[in-house]
């Protein structure tokens, strides 16, 4: 049997622009899980969609949470969200923790919205550059504009 052919019938019938399906990821993965991108099967599945179809169907990964690859060119989006969530509460959290005495003193420097702007924003943004860095895709500007400009 030809593997991704339900996934081509569906493209085919549906006219979607995306899929997701299992390629080893877990939905709402905890900070310390990571489960490896079964590369081949998505490889093959995706090459199968676009022979049969003509379609480029973008994968959409979902539990991005806990991946601990993001094979570069085969996966058009990566559902994040609750690394992002995780990642600006774990910050709240040390900084609260760091500081439980100003806080429960009630120091409005401690407990100010610097703590949305500067402590959460930056557990977020610092877990997004990760995320950039690991799929190779970090700072490629220049190239991307390249590419589009051809």
């Amino acid at each position: 049997m030809l593997r991704g052919l339900p996934t081509t019938a569906f493209v085919d019938y549906t006219g979607a622009e995306g899929v997701a399906y299992d390629i080893g990821m877990k939905h709402a993965a905890k900070s310390a899980e990571k489960h490896r991108t079964d590369e081949h099967k998505l490889e093959v599945v995706q090459r199968t969609i676009i022979e049969q179809t003509g379609v480029y169907a973008a994968y959409a990964q979902h539990g991005g949470t806990g991946a601990a690859d993001v094979p570069r060119g085969l996966i058009g989006k990566t559902n994040l969200n609750t690394c992002f969530l995780v990642a600006g509460s774990q910050a709240r959290f040390e900084y609260f923790d760091a500081n439980a005495d100003a806080v429960r003193a009630g120091d409005k420097k401690i407990c100010g919205t610097d703590v949305e702007t500067h402590v959460y924003l930056r557990g977020v943004y610092d877990a997004v550059v990760g995320r950039y860095q690991g799929t190779g895709s970090y700072q490629i500007g220049a190239e991307l504009a390249d590419v589009l400009a051809e």
